[in-house]
């Protein structure tokens, strides 16, 4: 997700999450990953303040930017 800079700070990340974690509820999924690549520091303390804990990097992640 990418914000134009007039857009910032309208709660747009926290109705993408809160819309995320709704449908992922309503279609019954047990558990919910998010991946950003590196660098990304919004992505992070975005899923803190929605509880979700840090994890290491996954090896089934596609995203060679990660690396």
């Amino acid at each position: 997700m990418l914000a134009r800079s007039e857009e910032l700070g309208q709660g747009l990340e926290r109705r993408f999450f809160e819309t995320r974690i709704a449908e992922a509820r309503r279609l019954g999924c047990g558990t919910l990953r998010a991946d950003t690549v590196r660098g990304n520091m919004a992505m992070p303390s975005m899923s803190h303040k929605f509880g979700f804990p840090h994890v290491t990097r996954h090896e089934e992640n596609g995203n060679v930017s990660a690396l």
